[in-house]
């Protein structure tokens, strides 16, 4: 008998997630890449976590983009304002991204042969904003890191790097988000210490100009 039970996809994130588990009938090859239909549902074999699968799921890139970026300055922002622990955020934001990647998982099971993974169409929407609050975090803890051996201390590095790294952020989360590039501009981290000691000052505000 097939049974199966939904998983909601406000399910709370700080719960680790039971996939649902399907029992199909079949031949071992019954399952294969790509498109599945179970009942009502189009599933697929494919994750679409990453710019360069996001339309693996029928997800559309440019909203995918568009999410992705709006969560990541978000992200930056919100730490610039007072995150005095970075390699703390990003094992939050990493873990996570790791119970909404397996979410809206329906796990499918043959009658032998391994366990294969199926998602439901359009989740890799789901998974933009917190693949970007991950790789923020990490990107920024990876530089905290840095400019702290370089003598520079936590609130310097956020009221001024960061901060700095925000207007460049804002600029390019809102270019080219229409493309059908997927990132249809590069994403550029803040400087590392060794180049903001050649550099000349500038304020944020004059950046900005």
């Amino acid at each position: 008998m097939t049974s199966s039970s939904s998983v909601s996809a406000n399910a709370d994130p700080s719960r680790p997630v039971r996939p649902t588990l399907v029992q199909v009938p079949g031949p071992d090859n019954a399952i294969q890449h790509g498109w599945h239909r179970y009942g009502d549902d189009l599933l697929t074999s494919c994750i679409a976590d990453g710019p360069g699968t996001s339309d693996l799921d029928g997800s559309d890139i440019a909203e995918v983009e568009a999410i992705y970026r709006s969560a990541f300055v978000d992200t930056v922002c919100a730490a610039a304002l007072g995150c005095t622990d970075f390699d703390a955020l990003f094992d939050l934001f990493m873990e996570a991204r790791m119970i909404r990647k397996y979410s809206d998982v329906v796990r499918i099971k043959q009658r032998s042969g391994p366990m294969v993974r199926l998602r439901r169409r359009r989740h890799g929407l789901l998974l933009a904003a917190p693949r970007a609050r991950a790789q923020a975090a990490a990107i920024m803890a990876y530089f905290a890191e840095k400019y702290a051996e370089a003598g520079i201390g936590n609130e310097q590095f956020r009221t001024t790097v960061l901060a700095e790294w925000i207007v460049r952020l804002k600029r390019w989360s809102v270019s080219s988000r229409a493309s059908a590039v997927c990132p249809p501009d590069p994403l550029w981290p803040p400087s590392d210490p060794e180049q903001r000691s050649a550099e000349p000052t500038t304020s944020p505000r004059e950046q900005e100009r």
